[in-house]
């Protein structure tokens, strides 16, 4: 509804925690990513958000937040390049408030970072709900010609679903 509280998981410089601020203005936007605090302050400063959104330095597959914190978890191509993969998928639903909703866009179609079909099967065993995947994005005409590049964006699918 907008409205909230919402992790991204591994913000890195803020760019989707403030892009995200700025698009739900009643929600409080939380960014969790390790030595970027200072710049993304900065950043958030500099697009007037930054009453609406946090930074906090921690670990992907350790987030110091607890359980059932967030209205809604999102991130955008951090897992495997912080090598955490399944660990830190694990760790950002913990802080899901049942009925919370998620949304991970990762190089989920690699199968040396991921097995997707067994992550989907082990999340619904879970008890998440609409768990549903996107595969290859790169190739979807929304994504900009110089992005589907293979050495840019390649391996790319969207994961998302319910508490």
């Amino acid at each position: 509804n907008g409205k909230g509280t919402v992790l991204d998981a591994g913000c890195h410089l803020g760019a989707y925690t403030i892009a995200l601020s700025k698009t739900y203005k009643h929600a409080m936007i939380t960014g969790v990513d390790h030595d970027t605090k200072l710049n993304c302050e900065i950043n958030a400063k500099a697009e007037k958000v930054k009453k609406r959104t946090a930074f906090v330095e921690g670990s992907l597959s350790a987030l110091g937040f607890k359980d059932n914190s967030f209205d809604a978890v999102t991130s955008c191509l951090a897992f495997s390049k912080a090598k955490v993969n399944t660990q830190g998928i694990t760790a950002a639903l913990r802080v899901l408030k049942k009925g919370g909703t998620f949304c991970f866009v990762d190089d989920f179609d690699n199968p040396k970072h991921y097995n997707i079909e067994a992550l989907i099967a082990d999340l619904k065993k879970q008890g998440y709900r609409q768990v549903e995947y996107i595969a290859h994005l790169e190739d979807e005409d929304y994504v900009p010609k110089y992005v589907r590049t293979p050495f840019v964006y390649r391996h790319i699918g969207m994961l998302y679903g319910k508490k």
